[in-house]
């Protein structure tokens, strides 16, 4: 009876049970579902600000791309102090961003000489904001970047394209080496190229074997100095086999890597290193006209020669004619150029005469061209009489030029040559050259030219996969050199393609010098010390120093 009575009790409290458990269930499921809310919101949140992120990074990368070309074209000069801004359009919308000097009124901080490579840096410093914009509420990229121009002459060779240095006889080259792309390097056999330098930098990778459609390994040797530890310790180089390039470690990046480190010491570094390429002046900077409006170093210039005239530039920023020019300063005359196969006429410009005539301009910036030059016909500058300046000179023209007798050999002073194409002549030349005659009438005499050359080549495989000449053949030559010494010293840059002079090496036109090629520090110093950074061809790097995402601090971008 008791237990009859009992029965309802037990029941009523199973269902109290159920009911509290069905609630704690019920709020289980509810919790949890709102965690999965939670967490699929924190998931979007996250993805969104990711997308910003890179976003923005994108945003950022093609606004420093700009400030580097902008800058080694001229078309922003940091001491100017002017503000970047712009848009870049991703997925079919636009991101802003904003650039700004900082640090100094002039904007640059300091110069300083790099310990990596001994070279001049002009440097300062940028803000860069860039925005992700609608994307991600906002988000964007803050970076402040150290931007640092190097003018090129201070290379012994620095080329944009594929550098090829291939000589056919023995070639010591000295100073730095760079080339924004690959670089092909070897000597005929019985024959030796050192390259004596402890900076030898390739945006591409290094092979021992020629570009040109023939792609032969060359057997000769090739010797590279060692970087050693302490820097000053007695010179010491070591030898790149043939199989010893980065074509025999395709695969293994990595392996290449620690080969060249632990061979050359640090010297020889390439894009597998991280070398990346280096912003340098397009030939559009040294154009007469662009859009209608004088080129840089044309509106630069402070002594304008065109076609049989000379111009000086008056305080206001015009050109006035020279109209008391000693007889035979400017001239004009027509040569035979075996390499085009075309007679071209060109504008003398007796260097001599100019200095007695006190026109050598103040701010030492001399532009050359004529109106009649044309890839169709080549015409040309021709300077002479060059062995003593008046002063210090920075020569541009948009034309080829030709340089005849020795140059700049008489107490020396700092001198460039930037144009399309730069042609040697000899002490021996005479205009008598013509078509069809035997290069053996044309007998060259041993000259020598103290001057940094900037130009430009015909790249191998332009056209018919004709090789470029290479390095040794950067400065194109019209007479018979067999057994005759060729003094270059300077530096030897090539950072654009010829767009007049476009004939390919012609083996016929010439034979090959005697090639003493030096990279000479007193002019390249002189140069770069008494000319403005405004007028000087630099490249341009830039290093990210600090960051920030829209989340917190500024920080170290080498802290990863």
């Amino acid at each position: 009876m008791i237990a009859m009575r009992d029965a309802p009790r037990r029941e009523g409290t199973v269902l109290i049970l159920c009911l509290v458990l069905g609630v704690a269930v019920l709020g289980f499921i509810a919790a949890a579902a709102t965690m999965a809310r939670t967490s699929t919101a924190w998931s979007e949140h996250l993805l969104e600000r990711t997308a910003g992120v890179a976003v923005a990074e994108a945003v950022s990368e093609t606004a420093l791309r700009r400030l580097r070309e902008e800058i080694a074209n001229f078309e922003l000069l940091p001491d100017e102090g002017i503000t970047l801004s712009g848009v870049v359009e991703i997925g079919g919308a636009d991101y802003s961003y904003d650039i700004e000097p900082i640090g100094v009124d002039d904007g640059f901080l300091f110069s300083r000489t790099d310990p990596a490579d001994g070279a001049l840096r002009l440097v300062s410093y940028y803000r860069l904001r860039a925005s992700a914009g609608a994307l991600s509420s906002g988000l964007g990229i803050e970076r402040i970047v150290e931007v640092r121009l190097m003018p090129v002459i201070e290379y012994a060779a620095f080329y944009d394209g594929a550098l090829e240095i291939l000589p056919g006889s023995n070639m010591t080259i000295s100073g730095r080496i760079h080339t924004n792309s690959n670089l092909y390097i070897g000597a005929v056999s019985g024959r030796t190229l050192t390259l004596d330098t402890t900076y030898l930098r390739a945006g591409g990778e290094i092979y021992r074997r020629r570009l040109d459609g023939t792609q032969q390994e060359m057997p000769g040797t090739v010797n590279i100095r060692v970087t050693t530890d302490p820097i000053d310790a007695p010179a010491q180089f070591a030898s790149m086999g043939v199989s010893q390039d980065f074509e025999d470690y395709a695969g293994d990046p990595a392996g290449w890597v620690s080969f060249a480190d632990e061979r050359w010491g640090g010297t020889v570094r390439t894009a597998s290193h991280g070398v990346e390429r280096i912003a340098v002046p397009e030939i559009g900077s040294i154009q007469a006209f662009r859009d209608g409006e004088p080129g840089f170093y044309h509106g630069e210039a402070g002594l304008v020669i065109r076609d049989g005239r000379g111009f000086r530039r008056t305080p206001s920023g015009g050109l006035e004619e020279i109209l008391n020019l000693p007889a035979g300063t400017i001239t004009e005359s027509q040569i035979y150029d075996a390499r085009e196969g075309k007679y071209v006429t060109v504008t003398n410009v007796d260097l001599d005469l100019l200095g007695q005539a006190s026109a050598f301009p103040e701010n030492r910036l001399i532009y050359a061209y004529r109106t009649t030059s044309s890839a169709t016909q080549p015409n040309g500058i021709r300077f002479r009489n060059g062995a003593s300046l008046a002063n210090d000179a920075l020569i541009v023209s948009p034309n080829p030029v030709y340089l005849q007798g020795d140059f700049n050999t008489i107490d020396k002073k700092g001198a460039a040559l930037i144009c399309d194409a730069v042609n040697v002549l000899s002490n021996g030349w005479d205009d008598s050259k013509v078509a069809g005659a035997p290069i053996t009438n044309y007998v060259a005499e041993e000259t020598t030219f103290n001057v940094a050359l900037v130009t430009g080549n015909v790249p191998t495989g332009h056209p018919g996969g004709a090789y470029s000449g290479g390095f040794e053949n950067l400065a194109r030559l019209h007479e018979n050199w067999s057994n005759i010494n060729l003094h270059i010293n300077g530096g030897f840059v090539c950072i654009f393609e010829s767009e007049i002079a476009r004939a390919p090496v012609n083996g016929a036109a010439y034979r090959a010098p005697r090639r003493n090629f030096t990279f000479d520090t007193d002019i390249i110093e002189r140069f770069v010390t008494r000319f403005s950074h405004r007028i000087l061809p630099c490249a341009v790097e830039v290093r990210r120093v600090l960051w920030r995402d829209g989340r917190g601090s500024l920080l170290d971008e080498n802290d990863g």
